[in-house]
Formats: structure tokens, C-alpha cells, sequence
């Protein structure tokens, strides 16, 4: 709420709203009433043209964050490998921004993991040694638990949102139950 005050027949105005003070003197009541509405205007539009950081922040930045500190960390290789594979698991993602992404997206796509044959084995020069099978809900819930820390980065990094992978990843265990 702002403040106008009468100083020797000048009406001092002190604004603050949304972590802006602003003060400013007026020959008459009725020029600050004006410059006050005038200000609450501007000051609330400045928060329509400054998108949350979730908004901008997509799913691979965060994932290829969260693998730049990592590195500088020192993490081992397998570390970061694991990592740059759950860009392969969520690609689907990865050009949404994280506040994008809902709870019952990463439900959908957890049961859609567990249906997708993954290859186990390897290759020996052209010939496929490997064969396919079905994952167990542990490495899905491994690869959720991976993207449960990347969002557990921005949260601590000050982006408002949910660490929804770690909801999926309690729904399904208490699903298992």
C-alpha cells in the first residue's frame, strides 16, 4: 500500500511493491495519486514479460547441466555416462521445458519404458552377440532416480517447480507393494 504524505503542503509518495521502492514529491495530491497508479502499472508488467525459469529451462539443458557440474565435480565416466543416457530415455522431453512436463507425463512414460525391449549384450565386429528383453522396473525407476536428482539440481538452484520423477518413482514402489 503506498504512502502519501503531506510535507509542507507537498504530498511525498513512498511506493513499494513486489521488491521496488520508489519515492517521488508532488505539488498536488491528485499528480501522485496518478504517478502511484501509473507505477503499480508499470511494476506489474514487469512481471508479464519475465517468464518464471521453468518456463525457460528445458529438459536437456537441465540434464546437460546437471552432467557440466557433475564434471567439474570429478565424477567418474560410468557416472556421467548414465547420465547422458537418460537424455536417450526421455528425448521425448527434451525440448519441453521442465515446468512443462507434468506428473502424469512421467507416469505415462514409465509405463511406456517397461514395454520397450531394451538389448543386453553386445556386438562382435558386424554380428549382434546381444539379445532383447524386457527391463525390470528397477532400471526404470534407476533412470527416473537419475532425472529425480536433475530436478533436485534446479530446485536447489531456485527454480520453482516439483520434483515429479521422484513422485513417479514412489508412486510405482508403492504400486509394487
Amino acid at each position: 500500500m503506498p504512502k502519501i504524505e503531506n510535507r509542507n503542503g507537498r504530498f511525498r509518495v513512498n511506493i513499494r511493491r513486489k521488491g521496488i521502492d520508489l519515492a517521488a514529491t508532488f505539488e498536488k495530491e491528485e499528480d501522485a495519486i496518478l504517478w502511484i497508479n501509473y507505477k503499480h502499472y508499470l511494476i506489474d508488467m514487469i512481471n508479464a514479460f519475465d517468464p518464471p525459469l521453468k518456463e525457460m529451462i528445458s529438459l536437456r539443458d537441465a540434464i546437460e547441466l546437471k552432467i557440466k557440474k557433475l564434471s567439474e565435480k570429478g565424477v567418474d565416466t560410468k557416472t556421467l555416462s548414465d547420465y547422458k543416457n537418460i537424455l536417450v530415455y526421455f528425448e521425448k522431453f527434451s525440448t519441453k521445458s521442465v515446468g512443462e512436463i507434468t506428473y502424469t507425463d512421467l507416469i505415462n512414460h514409465f509405463e511406456y519404458l517397461m514395454t520397450q525391449p531394451i538389448k543386453r549384450g553386445g556386438f562382435i565386429g558386424n554380428d549382434q552377440t546381444g539379445h532383447k528383453k524386457l527391463p525390470s522396473s528397477t532400471t526404470i525407476f534407476r533412470k527416473f532416480a537419475y532425472l529425480s536428482t536433475v530436478y533436485q539440481m534446479l530446485i536447489e538452484d531456485g527454480v520453482d517447480i516439483e520434483n515429479i520423477a521422484i513422485k513417479v518413482c514412489q508412486f510405482h514402489k508403492d504400486k509394487k507393494k
